[in-house]
């Protein structure tokens, strides 16, 4: 079976007595229920790598527009009221540098050490937690939930889905990180309480 968004689990495979094996189209198989797989010795493959660079690559481009402010400031820009006003600087959305930054990475796989490097180049500080505890990463400073959240100006999520990781960054999450720090998940959407992020959005508390 050569599958992307499909859920594969004993509700859906239990009838199909022949399969031998699972490729996903995607880097990742939460969507397969591995361990049904593996009781039934069915084999689950994915892509690994394919997306890296652009996932790398995106995660550096929403830091920045959240840090510098880029959808405001390209609006006004082009409305004319940059231009109109009548001072030559503006003054009411400040933006801030990466450098002297700390970048907080949780899953420190290819694409977090990719985020990692592009970080580290542009002078950030970088620190990362291993959700399974298990991580080979030496290059960086690895540390506790509790001082990543504490620390992190930039925190990027990298993990997979995992009933380790859903909801990995809920209330008391937020509450822990600086009201300033810019929060990028660019892994799967249930790793963050969405909830959780829209009641401390209208509170006014991020």
């Amino acid at each position: 079976v050569v599958n992307n968004k499909n859920p594969l689990n004993e509700g859906t495979m239990k009838a199909a007595k022949n399969i031998k094996l699972v490729c996903q189209l995607a880097t990742g198989y939460d969507n397969v229920d591995v361990e049904y797989c593996r009781q039934r010795g069915i084999g689950v493959a994915n892509v690994r790598n394919y997306s890296t660079a652009a996932v790398v690559q995106h995660t550096l481009a929403l830091a920045l527009s959240v840090l510098e402010n880029l959808p405001y400031y390209d609006n006004f820009v082009k409305s004319g009221a940059y231009s109109a006003q009548p001072r030559f600087s503006f003054y009411e959305k400040t933006y801030y540098e990466l450098e002297g930054k700390t970048w907080g990475i949780v899953g420190m796989g290819n694409i977090g050490r990719g985020v990692a490097a592009v970080a580290q180049a542009l002078g950030c500080r970088v620190i990362f937690y291993s959700t399974s505890g298990q991580s080979s990463c030496r290059e960086y400073e690895r540390v506790e939930w509790e001082e990543l959240l504490a620390q992190s100006d930039v925190l990027s999520l990298h993990c997979p889905l995992t009933g380790r990781t859903r909801h990995l960054i809920d209330r008391t999450a937020l509450e822990k990180m600086k009201p300033e720090a810019i929060l990028i998940n660019v892994a799967r959407g249930p790793v963050v309480d969405t909830d959780a992020l829209v009641e401390a959005l209208l509170q006014g508390q991020i």
